[in-house]
């Protein structure tokens, strides 16, 4: 699978990145035969084969007295991808693996880390996804990606000392996943 990245340091803490190339995924064990619960397998499935292409910035600063830490990163991805495995729900309790003809993918991440005091760290990210079907399938075509969000988020709230001989630490997180469609039909 080749693929080619760069990354260029426009001044200390702020870098630029670009990365692109040709994937394959195997179908996994899992995916193949199932886990004899809420995934049945398909052993019909064929490998995913996709471009894929991506673009972001990281700000990172260290070292005040107060703010010891604060990283930013952005970024942009793309793929292009023929016979996409993808889990359809095919019963209320399970879902099956199948392959998607072709599809297009794009999306933006965000996510931030902060440190504070040397006590208190607060990091997250969000994720916007818009996945389409592609497919020549009629009753498919343009229909959204099936168990995939729009959109996703999580955060995380950290508190921790250490002292000479011991510390604590406590943790506070959440995570948002939006409204995923079931199938490709693009029922609920």
């Amino acid at each position: 699978s080749p693929s080619l990245g760069a990354r260029l340091e426009i001044t200390e803490g702020l870098t630029l990145r670009v990365n692109g190339g040709r994937y394959t995924r195997t179908p996994d064990l899992n995916e193949l035969f199932g886990d004899h619960g809420s995934v049945v397998g398909n052993p019909e499935l064929d490998p995913e084969v996709g471009y894929n292409v991506d673009a972001g910035t990281t700000y990172f600063y260290a070292g005040s007295r107060y703010l010891n830490l604060f990283r930013i990163d952005a970024a942009w991805f793309a793929s292009w991808v023929s016979d996409l495995i993808s889990l359809e729900q095919n019963s209320q309790n399970t879902a099956r693996p199948v392959n998607v003809e072709a599809a297009m993918i794009q999306g933006t991440e965000l996510s931030l880390r902060l440190s504070l005091f040397k006590l208190i760290t607060l990091s997250g990210n969000y994720t916007y996804f818009y996945g389409v079907n592609r497919s020549n399938i009629e009753h498919y075509k343009e229909k959204k990606l099936p168990g995939r969000p729009k959109h996703e988020a999580y955060g995380r709230i950290d508190i921790s000392k250490t002292f000479k001989k011991w510390g604590a630490g406590t943790w506070f997180d959440a995570d948002y996943a939006g409204k995923a469609y079931a199938g490709q039909y693009n029922s609920e």
